[in-house]
């Protein structure tokens, strides 16, 4: 996997020996590398817990607040149960519910699977407490309390974003229309909490890239009839773009892909610049967002022809990829604000020198600061989105923003929120 993905990197960057392009490898081969839960671990001296009696009763303090998936305790322990006892059946407490569990016969493990509780303490009291004659462990041992869970705020946006899922989905079956404002944030929000390690249900995100391949016409390309304004060409960028997003999930939509790429050459000005058809503030704001969707598009299937060793198209992919590239770094004399959808594709599509780093983050931070744009929840995400990769130590205090107000405001907050959380603890 390693040896594919700095083929990769390669082809795209021929700079690869920079520092930015080792970074972007590292953050590709990072998202491979995730795992998807959090298990914390502690004993009497570790920092991960602490316990302390109230009476005969047990309270488990941890330092932050978990999403409870497995409590183990066992059944023979000093320090829980006392020198020489074992105990059968114990009760746990926490945020207001209650679980009853038994250790098995000839077994030392109580085990509580309190469906993703959260709390940060746990009140453990023992209900059947029996001697033992030592036939079921070392009746001095202290064997550690093992929990299996996340942090609670990382269960709250998994639950979230399960939603959010539902919600488009529902959205496109009654609608008929893939929805771009939504299913592309969405498959965004998928690949950000992905990389943060959140457990996510892929078949939902599936189920949403299915509808949209299920709507592409004979021609590899979208219309819909009913919104005849959507055009084709945006609409269909965006759904391919959205394809190739989910397709970090599963390889199925690849055919989808290729459909569209001979439309692309049809609808390229004379620059070389896949044309626009949809205006629709910020960002379906023509070229620069039509460059950035193609862009997604293409490294997707340029990373297809990596892995199956197809030279040419690997070759036809690459020189198309670096043409985008080109022309992005003609727009860097535009306002900002037109560019922020082109840098959302760094490093595939924007790439910068280290002299100019800080002035880009100074005009993306005067943007989610001052600017009336950075109060959309959708610009504000994707600056966030890029301070995070341009500036990871920037302490960045964003000021609250009304409740949103409909679901694609819903996805980019989940978004902005998943991007706050740390990598996860491995």
């Amino acid at each position: 996997m390693t040896e594919i993905l700095s083929k990769i990197c390669r082809a795209i960057w021929p700079e690869f020996s920079s520092i930015l392009a080792r970074l972007a490898f590292m953050v590709i081969l990072s998202f491979f590398a995730m795992t998807t839960t959090f298990a914390a671990e502690g004993s009497e001296d570790s920092e991960g817990y602490e316990v302390s009696r109230h009476g005969n009763r047990l309270i488990i303090k941890f330092r932050q607040q978990l999403a409870f998936d497995e409590v183990h305790l066992p059944a023979i322990s000093e320090e829980l149960w006392g020198r020489g006892n074992l105990c059968r059946a114990a009760l746990l407490e926490a945020s207001d519910q209650q679980y009853i569990s038994a250790a098995q016969k000839d077994e030392n493990l109580i085990i509580f699977r309190p469906d993703a509780l959260a709390s940060s303490a746990l009140l453990i009291t023992p209900l059947i407490v029996v001697k033992h004659d030592g036939e079921t462990g070392n009746a001095t041992s202290s064997p550690r309390i093992k929990v299996i869970a996340v942090p609670a705020a990382y269960r709250h946006l998994e639950h979230r974003l399960a939603k959010l899922a539902s919600k488009v989905s529902d959205f496109q079956q009654k609608n008929r229309c893939f929805s771009c404002h939504t299913a592309l944030p969405l498959a965004m929000t998928f690949q950000a909490a992905a990389n943060r390690g959140l457990h996510i249900d892929q078949d939902a995100i599936l189920q949403v890239g299915r509808k949209i391949a299920g709507l592409q016409q004979s021609d590899g390309s979208y219309f819909f009839s009913q919104e005849p304004a959507y055009g084709t060409i945006m609409t269909t960028l965006c759904a391919g773009a959205t394809m190739a997003l989910i397709s970090d999930f599963s390889a199925e939509f690849t055919m989808n892909l290729i459909k569209i790429m001979p439309l692309l050459k049809d609808w390229q000005n004379r620059d070389g610049i896949t044309d626009s058809d949809f205006f629709f503030r910020p960002f379906f704001v023509g070229q620069p967002t039509a460059a950035a969707l193609e862009a997604i598009i293409i490294n997707n299937l340029h990373c297809a022809a990596v892995q199956n060793h197809e030279q040419q198209q690997n070759m036809d992919l690459h020189r198309r990829l670096q043409q985008l590239q080109k022309w992005a770094e003609s727009q860097k004399k535009e306002a900002v604000h037109r560019r922020i959808v082109i840098m959302a594709a760094t490093p595939l599509l924007f790439q910068f020198k280290h002299s100019e780093r800080d002035f880009i983050v100074s005009e993306l931070t005067d943007i989610i600061k001052n600017e009336p744009e950075g109060r959309r929840r959708d610009v504000r995400a994707l600056i966030f989105s890029l301070l995070e990769r341009l500036a990871p130590e920037l302490d960045l205090q964003l000021p609250d923003l009304p409740q949103p107000q409909n679901i694609s405001d819903e996805i980019w907050d989940c978004h902005e929120k998943i991007k706050q959380l740390p990598f996860p603890v491995r």
